[in-house]
């Protein structure tokens, strides 16, 4: 699960830390850059499509979604 820290409120994008707690207590972080919050959108809206951009490999199987850095093969949401 994430758990966002801090976003960019008004009309400008800005940063969104968010953080994945794995076994043993360990803290993966994650940044999202130029992420605009949107107060009326009841939920959070992610593009896969710029996600991939950004080198992540994006895989949806029935309700869940996965998400992983291309380059270090991690899983970092789930």
């Amino acid at each position: 699960m994430l758990y966002l820290q801090r976003v960019a409120f008004g009309t400008s994008p800005g940063p969104v830390f968010s953080a994945k707690k794995l076994p043993r207590g360990r803290v993966q972080a994650l940044l999202l850059k130029n992420v605009l919050y949107v107060p009326e959108i009841q939920g959070n809206l992610l593009s896969a499509k710029r996600m991939a951009e950004h080198g992540f490999q994006v895989t949806f199987r029935s309700i869940k979604c996965k998400t992983r850095r291309k380059s270090q093969q991690k899983t970092l949401q789930e």
